[in-house]
């Protein structure tokens, strides 16, 4: 039973989500795949938001900033790196004027940026806390 479920991926749920709202029995990339339909950002930063939350209330809790606003800043990337990711795909097939093209380049260019900052950040804080103990 289990080896059923081990390869389902996260993101299926949008489509599953797609399929059950609009009734259709055509569930695809052309009908709900991109995203413009918006549940596939939001299932993609879903986890993250989980554990930045866990994290922001184990330092309420503990008033500890050094594991806990760490690990929550390093969750937070996680937010930036789907918001330009999600822009970038948006403007990526747009090629209606010079504006579009620029935009698209612009928010490429911060998806790459914010890429590196958030796995540079999140090796720091891995080896910071291998350090620790």
């Amino acid at each position: 039973m289990l080896k059923h479920w081990k390869g389902y991926k996260l993101h299926l749920i949008g489509y599953n989500y797609c399929y059950l709202s609009l009734k259709s029995t055509v569930v695809g990339p052309s009908v709900c795949g991109g995203v413009g339909y918006g549940i596939r950002p939001v299932v993609a930063a879903l986890p993250s938001w989980f554990r930045f939350a866990q994290c922001m209330r184990r330092y309420r809790d503990t008033r500890l900033a050094f594991p806990h606003l760490a690990n929550a800043g390093k969750y937070a990337t996680t937010f930036f790196v789907v918001i330009f990711s999600t822009l970038h795909s948006i403007y990526k097939g747009s090629t209606s004027s010079a504006t579009s093209h620029c935009t698209r380049f612009t928010y490429m260019g911060y998806n790459v940026n914010v890429a590196v900052v958030s796995v540079a950040l999140k090796e720091l804080v891995h080896y910071r806390m291998s350090q620790k103990k």
